[in-house]
C-alpha cells in the first residue's frame, strides 16, 4: 500500500509540475501578445499541446491510481474478518479443480516454497499476505471474494451449476459480451389494470388473484414471484436484464421486498426465459448457498456498470463501418 501511495504523490507532483508549465507558457504567450516592439518572440504552439496532452495522461494515471487505492482500502477492510481455513480449504479446492501447483502459486506470488503449508499448521496464527491470496485468485480462475468468503465444497451439485453460471455471466458482462439494461421504469414495480392496460405484457407478470372482478376474472397483473407464489412480493429497485449471446433467452435480476415486511430486507431473484418468452426461476437470495451470493453480489454491481456504458454489438459496427467506409469514398463529409 505504501508504494502505491508513493505512486499517487509522485505522479500529483508530476501533474502540478505540469500545470506550472503551463503557467509559464501563457504568461510567455501574453508577453508576446502585448509587446509592441515585437522583440518577444511567441512561444511554440507545438509545446503546449505537448504539455497539454502531458497533463490528460497525468490525470488519467493519477485517477487509475486512485481506483487502485480505493480497491485495495476496501480490500484490506474485508480483510479484517478473514478466515484463514476457509480460505486454505478454497485454495486446496480449486487447485484440484484447475490443475495447479500450490508451488506454481507460491513462486507468482514471490513468496518461499511452502508458504501456504507452515502458515496451515495449528500453531500458527500468521494471516496469508494479501498479494499471495490475489495471486492464488487470479492463477484459479475465481474472485478473490469466492476464496476468501466462498464455501465451494459444501455445494450440491445443482447450487455448483446455478454458480457457474452466474460466474459465466459476470465474466461475459466485463468482456462486453453482454450488454445488460435496465428495465423500464412503472413495468415491473406497480398494479397493471386490465380494462385500462389490456396490452401490457412482460414475462415476470402475472394474474393477481387477490384482485378479480365479480366474475372471478383478474383485473389486475403484478410482480409475481415465482419462490414465494403466496406470498405478495414487490419489486424493489432497478431491473436489470439481458440477452444471452446467440440464444433468443432472456436473463432477469430483480431486486424484491415482501409487501408485508416492516423490515425492508431486500432480496434478488434471478429468472431465465425458455424459448417461448415463459420465465423460470433460477435461484433466489434468501434460499441460495453463500458461495452463489457472492458471485451474484458481482454480477450485479458488474450489470449496473454494464447498463451505463455505450455497448455497440456486431450488427451495428457492421454498419458503422460501412458508413465510415462510404464517407471515405466521398472524400470526408462531402455530399455525392
Amino acid at each position: 500500500m505504501s508504494e502505491l501511495i508513493d505512486k499517487i504523490n509522485d505522479a500529483q507532483r508530476d501533474l502540478q509540475k505540469n500545470e506550472e508549465d503551463q503557467g509559464d507558457y501563457e504568461e510567455a504567450e501574453n508577453e508576446a501578445a502585448n509587446d509592441k516592439d515585437g522583440t518577444i518572440g511567441a512561444p511554440s504552439k507545438e509545446v503546449y499541446e505537448e504539455l497539454q496532452q502531458q497533463w490528460e495522461e497525468l490525470d488519467d494515471r493519477i485517477s487509475e491510481l486512485n481506483r487502485v487505492k480505493n480497491e485495495v482500502d476496501r480490500l484490506l477492510a474485508r480483510y479484517k474478518v478473514f478466515d484463514k481455513d476457509n480460505c486454505f480449504a478454497n485454495i486446496r479446492f480449486y487447485m484440484k479443480q484447475k490443475d495447479e501447483k500450490i508451488g506454481q502459486i507460491e513462486k507468482k506470488a514471490g513468496v518461499r516454497k511452502g508458504y501456504m503449508s507452515r502458515l496451515d499448521k495449528p500453531d500458527n496464527t500468521t494471516d496469508p499476505s494479501i498479494q499471495f491470496v490475489a495471486t492464488a485468485a487470479r492463477m484459479l480462475d475465481v474472485s478473490l471474494d469466492e476464496l476468501l468468503y466462498g464455501h465451494p465444497t459444501e455445494m450440491s451439485e445443482a447450487e455448483s451449476i446455478v454458480r457457474d453460471y452466474l460466474r459465466d455471466l459476470l465474466e461475459d458482462t466485463k468482456a462486453q459480451k453482454i450488454k445488460w439494461f435496465k428495465e423500464r421504469d412503472g413495468i415491473l414495480d406497480k398494479l397493471h389494470n386490465l380494462y385500462t392496460d389490456p396490452e401490457i405484457t412482460h414475462p415476470l407478470l402475472f394474474y393477481d388473484e387477490h384482485n378479480l372482478d365479480s366474475d372471478g376474472t383478474p383485473m389486475l397483473v403484478r410482480y409475481g414471484s415465482l419462490f414465494y407464489p403466496d406470498r405478495l412480493v414487490d419489486v424493489d429497485w432497478n431491473v436489470y436484464w439481458a440477452n444471452m449471446p446467440g440464444m433468443k433467452n432472456v436473463v432477469y435480476l430483480v431486486p424484491c421486498v415482501f409487501e408485508d415486511d416492516k423490515e425492508h430486507k431486500r432480496f434478488f431473484e434471478v429468472y431465465v426465459t425458455d424459448d417461448e418468452g415463459k420465465a423460470t426461476g433460477v435461484c433466489n437470495t434468501r434460499q441460495v448457498h453463500p458461495s452463489i451470493m457472492v458471485v451474484f453480489n458481482e454480477l450485479f454491481k458488474a450489470a449496473m456498470a454494464s447498463s451505463e456504458n455505450v455497448f455497440v454489438d456486431d450488427g451495428v459496427k457492421s454498419i458503422i463501418n460501412q458508413y465510415r467506409k462510404n464517407r471515405a469514398n466521398r472524400g470526408g463529409g462531402t455530399n455525392d
